[in-house]
């Protein structure tokens, strides 16, 4: 078995614990002691990235906002399905999770964050959007462990009513909103429809005997 050992540990704007681990081949982040994201385990983080890209394939220079850098897979899939011609703007709150993802991080040998498609903001993706002047093909909300699951209560506002309206107001027609959960969350489906969203529900299997799933809800206002 392989051993997991701490390589530096930081703390987000609101104060929580961020630490960085490995084990074996493999990155770890905890938020407060729970497990923000594990290497093991990106297939859903890059089928979150393709679910988005198929979307909105047929669209033109598309602009695509990241929200939660992670370790760096969503980005780097979402770069390898989208054009030349494409714009990616990824919003991070951790300052740490910024430079781990530039200067430790396995898929740093990439260099997704080097691509002259690719912006970084650090600041709060709530904060961004709110006061946002710009229009997205696609808004990838990979914040947290999803609507239910938060390790950062100031997340929360993402999922409310009112993120979600502000969201609805960011992106072009024709556009999606496509959320990552760790759990399937009915009450957050009802909310979503309730504010004019059509949702499509993915379940992403986490180990070959199904007998763990991550959840992808890909949602489309209805204009």
């Amino acid at each position: 078995m392989d051993t997991t050992y701490e390589i530096e540990r930081s703390r987000a704007p609101d104060g929580t614990e961020m630490v960085l681990y490995k084990c074996g081949k493999d990155y770890i982040i905890r938020a407060d002691g729970k497990i923000l994201i594990a290497g093991s385990n990106i297939t859903s983080e890059i089928k979150l990235a393709e679910l988005t890209c198929s979307h909105i394939h047929n669209k033109q220079a598309p602009k695509i906002l990241i929200c939660g850098l992670g370790l760096g897979h969503t980005l780097q899939t979402t770069l390898e399905n989208v054009p030349l011609d494409a714009r990616i703007i990824v919003s991070e709150i951790v300052p740490a999770i910024i430079r781990w993802n530039r200067e430790i991080l396995g898929i740093s040998d990439k260099k997704p964050m080097n691509d002259p498609r690719v912006s970084v903001i650090q600041g709060d993706v709530f904060t961004l959007l709110k006061t946002s002047k710009e229009k997205y093909d696609a808004v990838i909300l990979d914040v947290d462990n999803g609507p239910g699951a938060l390790s950062l209560e100031q997340n929360s506002r993402l999922y409310e009513d009112t993120g979600l309206e502000i969201i609805k107001k960011v992106l072009n027609k024709g556009g999606a909103l496509t959320i990552w959960s760790s759990e399937k969350e009915e009450w957050f489906e009802e909310r979503l429809k309730e504010k004019g969203f059509s949702i499509d529900i993915h379940e992403i299997p986490i180990d070959s005997l199904n007998r763990r799933l991550y959840w992808i809800y890909l949602a489309t206002p209805l204009w």
